[in-house]
């Protein structure tokens, strides 16, 4: 994966980004970019430095990459107007050179372990300085950083943290309120627009007052 992930960097990099610098877009990609480069700077492949420095301190026991264990719920997908179950043996998630982009599987108590770091100012996982670095737009009026969607005054720290993310057969959405210490998420094995819908739905009724 080490040798097939560089060799996406150097395609990527071969020709000038799209948009000038400070543009906001999203890319999957952009996210294999950085796999690469903790892989450069570690010497070690993307999942173990994950193993190391992010499930072990962060207690994240139930982690792992690619399709969740095939005794639990299996992931679907829309298939002529019907959801049908894909069993994790087969192809049942993106490649693993895009794991960076969106191959980990955890279960619901170490999602919640891991989304804690963000109302802990970083414990165990990084220092206060650095995670405000990781939460800072690299403009202002871009109210996205470190893959978070960022609520609250432009220019000041962002009160509510957001994010959606999916490998086309599962769906998770969290919502971190930091002013008020609380910590929300919805996950579902359904992919796509049903799939967001459903977890919006959860988070809007979980997070209520």
């Amino acid at each position: 994966m080490r040798e097939q992930r560089r060799a996406v960097v150097e395609h990527i990099l071969s020709s000038p980004p799209a948009e000038q610098p400070g543009t906001y877009r999203y890319g999957n990609l952009n996210y294999v970019l950085i796999g690469a480069a903790v892989e450069e700077a570690a010497k070690a492949p993307w999942e173990e430095v994950l193993r190391a420095e992010i499930f072990a301190p962060a207690r994240m026991t139930e982690a792992g990459f690619g399709a969740p264990p095939r005794m639990g719920p299996w992931g679907r997908e829309l298939v002529d107007g019907a959801l049908q179950h894909v069993d994790p043996v087969g192809v049942a998630d993106n490649p693993a050179v895009l794991w960076p982009s969106g191959g980990v599987n955890v279960s619901a108590s170490a999602y919640a372990e891991f989304l804690s770091v963000f109302l802990r100012d970083g414990a165990p996982l990084l220092e206060p300085n650095t995670l405000s670095r990781l939460l800072t737009p690299v403009a202002p009026e871009l109210r996205y950083a470190g893959g978070w969607s960022l609520d609250g005054p432009t220019g000041s720290p962002a009160r509510v943290l957001s994010h959606n993310g999916s490998n086309t057969l599962w769906f998770a959405s969290a919502l971190i309120d930091r002013q008020r210490g609380r910590g929300y998420a919805a996950v579902t094995n359904c992919g796509g627009e049903k799939g967001a819908a459903l977890t919006a739905r959860l988070l809007e009724h979980v997070s209520r007052p």
